[in-house]
């Protein structure tokens, strides 16, 4: 770890919040005011910063982003699997063994960018056939060994690659696909595969990947037992409507 990281991190426990530095060109909007993170709860627990500091090394994922999936993964129901389709290094993946750690892992992905796939050339404008290439299923495999007892890496582009039909039971899903066709077709085979009170989130939404927007706005329209919600800063929640099953409002409040 190079010691700007470790100021860095020194600094982020001081705080309670992450620290970004982001060029101008890159994101020239500034909010007219930043997050203000003070007494966040997510931030101040000791066990979700524990699984941030070994995620980000391993993830393009962002503090918010992480800290939505360790929360919706935690209040989603305890008796189904967890899965990360999209895994690209393995830090998504890695923190959500640590926010359930009694339940199985389901780690999905090429470890070989969009190969194979189709790329629309409107729809997936921001997404290119030479990106995401630096991984491997065997990274992934050892970076979870020290930290999840029950997981399973599935190489291939799924749900193609998942040929035994393991990726089932679902409870909690974290999809980070980035393209339209392969987010249609991974939400539409994973619909039948969860369990009651289920929830899904999608990566990438209403941050300028249309495909991503397309894929979730038809997978809605075609599946009314589901209803989805944007999250800041990208993300889109999809909750199933198992949880309004007893005719009373749900609880999304973590015991």
């Amino acid at each position: 770890m190079t010691f700007a990281r470790r100021v860095r991190l020194m600094l982020e426990r001081l705080l309670s919040a992450q620290i970004t530095r982001v060029p101008a060109p890159f994101f020239p909007f500034r909010e007219p005011r930043g997050v203000d993170v003070t007494n966040i709860a997510v931030l101040r627990d000791p066990a979700f910063r524990r699984a941030l500091d070994a995620a980000l090394p391993h993830t393009l994922l962002d503090t918010p982003r992480l800290a939505n999936l360790w929360q919706l993964c935690r209040m989603s129901n305890p008796a189904g699997a967890v899965a990360e389709i999209g895994t690209y290094r393995g830090g998504g993946a890695l923190l959500l063994s640590q926010a359930a750690p009694d339940r199985r892992l389901l780690v999905c992905d090429t470890f070989a960018g969009f190969k194979g796939q189709r790329l629309d050339g409107a729809l997936d404008r921001l997404f290119t056939p030479e990106q995401f290439h630096d991984c491997s299923a065997e990274q992934v495999r050892a970076l979870l060994t020290p930290y999840a007892a029950d997981f399973r890496v599935i190489e291939g582009a799924f749900p193609a690659s998942d040929l035994m039909g393991i990726v089932a039971g679902l409870s909690f899903v974290h999809l980070d696909v980035d393209i339209h066709d392969a987010t249609l077709a991974c939400l539409r085979h994973i619909a039948g595969r969860c369990v009651d009170r289920a929830l899904v989130v999608v990566d990438d939404y209403r941050r300028g990947a249309d495909g991503c927007d397309r894929a979730v706005e038809s997978f809605v329209r075609e599946h009314r037992q589901w209803t989805g919600f944007p999250l800041y800063p990208g993300q889109a929640l999809l909750v199933h409507r198992s949880w309004f099953a007893d005719g009373e409002a749900p609880c999304f409040i973590a015991a």
